[in-house]
């Protein structure tokens, strides 16, 4: 993760090194920082080891694996290559106005054997952005996806999740309207899923949910 932004970085070193786990990595004339997330815990229920530095003002890299922190700041140096001018090209890493930005290769062979990505066993990328343009805020997630077949089985899952969510309206209105700003789309073996709405509606349903899950919790509590 890359995260650029205004910060104190003597202040980010200083909350990161108050972790009882806190190590120090050189690499090059670097520091990079190492850290246990408690908050991450594996099967064995040991804490996630995390990784980061900040390579220049304004900039951090952070990562749970070390080799790709290292990897991340020979790209941002120019010793190791971008893949900037290559397939990952896509329009996600263009989209205006965007805060997030994600951009993924071989994603079938990530998705491995995962039940859960079942429906990415036959994708071939993955870009997503999201972010605010003229007022409006927006999701715009796009599959490329090995086949036609494949595009089109990735197509009907992304159909079926929407129609469930607009079906939910009963129990879940916020999600129901929601799901009505949502357009998805194909063209060749590319499916893109695209939301757009106010920022207001957005906190809206996001306080509505929070709301909901509390008298859930509550009610459980009685």
């Amino acid at each position: 993760v890359l995260i650029d932004g205004s910060f104190n970085a003597d202040t980010l070193v200083s909350l990161v090194t108050m972790n009882p786990e806190y190590a120090q990595v050189k690499y090059g004339d670097l520091t990079v920082h190492s850290w246990v997330d408690e908050n991450k815990k594996d099967p064995d229920k040991l804490g996630k080891r995390m990784y980061g530095c900040i390579p220049k003002p304004g900039l951090v890299v952070m990562s749970s694996g070390l080799d790709a922190v290292k990897q991340a700041v020979d790209v941002l140096e120019g010793s190791a290559p971008n893949a900037g001018g290559g397939r990952f090209g896509q329009g996600s890493l263009d989209a205006t106005g965007a805060f997030i930005t994600v951009a993924v290769n071989t994603v079938g062979r990530i998705a491995g054997d995962q039940e859960k990505a079942a429906v990415l066993k036959n994708a071939e990328e993955l870009g997503a952005a999201i972010g605010e343009d003229k007022g409006k805020f927006y999701i715009n997630l796009s599959v490329k996806a090995a086949t036609g077949e494949a595009a089109l089985n990735i197509k009907k899952v992304a159909d079926g999740m929407i129609a469930f969510l607009a079906l939910a309206g009963g129990k879940e209105p916020a999600l129901a309207d929601l799901a009505k700003k949502l357009s998805l789309s194909s063209v060749d073996r590319t499916v893109t899923l695209y939301f757009e709405a106010t920022p207001q509606e957005v906190v809206d349903s996001l306080k509505k949910q929070w709301q909901a899950e509390k008298q859930k919790r509550a009610e459980a509590a009685q």
